[in-house]
Formats: structure tokens, C-alpha cells, sequence
């Protein structure tokens, strides 16, 4: 059968191609995926998933405003009070037995919490629970963080929020725009970092490379064999 060869690109091409996709920043925000089921969104995001549990970070309380390294994040809090920190699993408030972070929110006065990932991620979740509320605590990502709410945990007290986006973000915020406040815990927070331009290149150079290492080959033994014919 005659191929068509207009319609298909060389595997060098191909990885040419997708080398400098990676390396092109996509504009602005433009899509998330939302998942309620841990194992759902781990089978759907693309990359290494990193998990803090918290378990290796002795209990403190955050400080009132500032920024704080968690583990593998930092934390950082605006006009928080006092309880909002890493709790210990003794807790009543515990998600599973084990240390585990709370965040008190608030609109009147403004109390505020964030996540901030050590590099740019595309997805991030978390088992949660809400505790004591009168407010839903509101998630706030994206090319915009003051005007993007994605999620609003309405409806249920707790469970598995997991989110997929199109766009590598850095920071997460938790906030409450009422008058009254919400109180959220949260443990085994997962993120899958973007990877870095420098790791995408030496996978783009390494598969130029295998493909001149087998069309070499190809030639050798395409010499070999017209020597031996004739």
C-alpha cells in the first residue's frame, strides 16, 4: 500500500516539535478538572506525584502573617489565629490517626492561608475535612488567584479534593469572603510538579541522539550488506 508521506512527520521532527511546545508558556489560565475520588485523580494526572503527610513536622502553630516551610510547602498565613498550624494526630480533629494541618479562615476580620508549592504545578489534591463551620471554605488557583474561585467545598464535611489544570500555578489559597468563618483540616496533600526546561531539553536531546545512533546503525549495516553482494 502507498503512504502517504505529505501527511506524516519524521520521529525528529515530532520531537522537535514537542520540544519547543514545552518550552512556550501557555498564555493564561483557561481549564481545571475536579475530582472527588483520590485514586480517580492519581490515574488521570500526568507526572510524579509527591505526597506531604505531615508526619516528620513536629506540631506548631503559623505565625499571624508571614511565610513558613511545611515539609515540602510552605504555608502562608494572613491574620491567622492562633490554632491554625500543624496539629498532632492525637487530635480529635484528625483525618486518619496522624499529624495533619488546620486552617481557620475568616471574612470579617480578613484571615487568610496559602499553599505555596516549592515549583510550578498542574495538580494538586487533598483529603479534607470541614470542622465547626458557618462558611464553606472557598480554593482559589490559577493565572489569578483574586478572581478565579474553582471550588467551593459546598455540600458535603469532608472527603478527597483533587484538581487537574492545563496551567502550571505555584500557590493555592484558602479563604472564607463571608462575614462569619470556616475551619478546614486537611493531611496527605499531593501535588505533581511541572517539569523543568532543562530536564524536558536533555529528553529532547537524548531522543535526536537515539535516532542518529540508529540511522548510523541502519547505514553500517546497509554497507555490510552491499559488500557482501558484491
Amino acid at each position: 500500500m502507498k503512504r502517504n508521506h505529505s501527511t506524516l512527520l519524521k520521529p525528529s521532527t515530532i520531537l522537535i516539535v514537542l520540544f519547543l511546545s514545552v518550552l512556550i508558556p501557555t498564555a493564561a489560565y483557561s481549564g481545571t478538572i475536579t475530582f472527588t475520588d483520590r485514586a480517580t485523580w492519581e490515574s488521570a494526572v500526568t507526572g510524579i506525584i509527591q505526597t506531604e503527610d505531615f508526619n516528620s513536622i513536629s506540631p506548631f502553630g503559623f505565625p499571624a502573617n508571614g511565610r513558613t516551610p511545611v515539609g515540602l510547602i510552605s504555608v502562608e498565613t494572613v491574620n491567622a489565629k492562633g490554632y491554625t498550624g500543624v496539629l498532632p494526630g492525637t487530635d480529635s480533629l484528625n483525618l486518619n490517626g496522624s499529624t495533619f494541618v488546620r486552617f481557620y479562615t475568616d471574612g470579617t476580620p480578613v484571615r487568610t492561608a496559602a499553599i505555596i508549592f516549592p515549583e510550578l504545578v498542574t495538580a494538586w489534591g487533598m483529603d479534607w475535612s470541614e470542622y465547626a463551620r458557618a462558611d464553606d471554605t472557598h480554593i482559589t488557583f490559577g493565572a489569578d488567584i483574586s478572581n478565579q474561585t474553582l471550588f467551593n467545598l459546598t455540600g458535603a464535611h469532608s472527603g478527597f479534593v483533587g484538581f487537574v489544570s492545563d496551567t502550571g500555578f505555584t500557590q493555592v489559597e484558602f479563604s472564607d469572603p463571608y462575614i462569619s468563618f470556616a475551619d478546614l483540616v486537611f493531611d496527605d496533600l499531593s501535588f505533581v510538579e511541572v517539569p523543568e526546561p532543562a530536564t524536558l531539553s536533555l529528553l529532547a536531546i537524548g531522543g535526536l541522539a537515539l535516532l542518529r545512533r540508529r540511522r548510523g546503525c541502519g547505514g553500517q549495516a546497509l554497507l555490510r550488506r552491499r559488500k557482501r553482494v558484491g
